[in-house]
């Protein structure tokens, strides 16, 4: 009897999930910890090049805009300042491209 007892109370404290009391068999509620390729690094470069890369892409919808808005007008002068825009903003974000994965490159090499 004592035995039976013990052995009910030894299943309920290792294998009843109590939040007040976990057994040592149980999961645990708290989260494995990130791997640090997972962790989330905000720089300043980061904030800057993502502010950078959206005046690029500003840049080449004005650009279209004015494409389009030269076409339908047949300006030339419209037509010619819309391409200039778009290939600006195009460079700049191939630029930024590169410095992003530069950027990726060296993290990498930091970790290893």
């Amino acid at each position: 009897m004592r035995n039976s007892v013990f052995l009910i109370f030894l299943f309920l404290f290792f294998f009843l999930p109590n939040q007040s009391h976990a057994g040592i068999f149980t999961m645990s509620d708290a989260s494995p910890t990130p791997q640090t390729n997972e962790i989330p690094i905000d720089d300043k470069l980061d904030k800057v090049i993502q502010k950078r890369q959206k005046e690029a892409r500003k840049l080449i919808l004005e650009g279209r805009k004015l494409i389009k808005k030269g076409e339908k007008k047949k300006n030339e002068d419209l037509i010619i300042k819309g391409q200039i825009k778009k290939q600006i903003g195009e460079k700049q974000l191939e630029a930024l491209k590169e410095q992003e994965e530069n950027k990726k490159r060296e993290r990498e090499n930091d970790i290893w």
